[in-house]
């Protein structure tokens, strides 16, 4: 009789739990989840481009620390020449990093724009599930997107995200496509998103 069951607990899960405490928690995972994929392939590159800036500056650190030293005798006439030549080469890293200081301030904004309430992108899925040693075909994740996007637009809305998740929490046919509910399921484990769970 499900109604003693329910009253001899409380109405609550089968864990012991209140059902209002359990939806607080997968509310609060959902949008820790949602936060977290929300503008990921603008993040990614930036984190790429910072990696690429800090290998660049180290070795001009190093070029900068061995273009004081001596320059061997064997250069004899040739060493204010190599002088000059080092130079030039310097300045053109210069230049590249001062490019690269400028793609990671444009990267920065759009960064700063996707951690509105954006929604998640055909991109921003590519590049996780790229990360995750998982690539699927631009094609594959536009599908798994589309299974999910109530309003058509190419992207999922936290509305969207909840629904997808809601409903195949509660399908018990297995009528609801699910790949979208596997990768959120995952991340929701996933605590520190490192894409491994122990």
């Amino acid at each position: 009789m499900p109604g003693a069951a329910d009253h001899k607990n409380g109405n609550r899960d089968d864990d012991g739990t209140p059902p209002s405490l359990v939806s607080a928690l997968i509310e609060a995972d959902l949008a820790r989840v949602f936060r977290f994929l929300c503008g990921y392939a603008a993040r990614a590159k930036l984190r790429r481009l910072e990696r690429e800036l800090h290998l660049k500056s180290q070795a001009m650190a190093s070029h900068a620390a061995n273009a004081t030293t001596n320059v061997p005798e064997a250069w004899g006439a040739f060493a204010t020449d190599a002088y000059e030549i080092m130079e030039v080469l310097s300045e053109g890293e210069t230049e590249q990093v001062d490019a690269l200081r400028r793609e990671i301030l444009a990267v920065t904004r759009d960064v700063g724009a996707a951690k509105t309430d954006g929604p998640i992108t055909c991109n921003d899925l590519c590049q996780l599930l790229k990360d995750m040693s998982l690539p699927l075909s631009k094609v594959e994740v536009e599908h798994m997107i589309w299974e999910v996007d109530e309003d058509m637009d190419g992207c999922v809305s936290m509305d969207e995200f909840k629904t997808m998740f809601s409903r195949c929490v509660q399908d018990h046919h297995g009528v609801e496509p699910t790949q979208l509910y596997h990768l959120v399921q995952f991340l929701i484990y996933d605590q520190d998103f490192n894409f491994k769970l122990t």
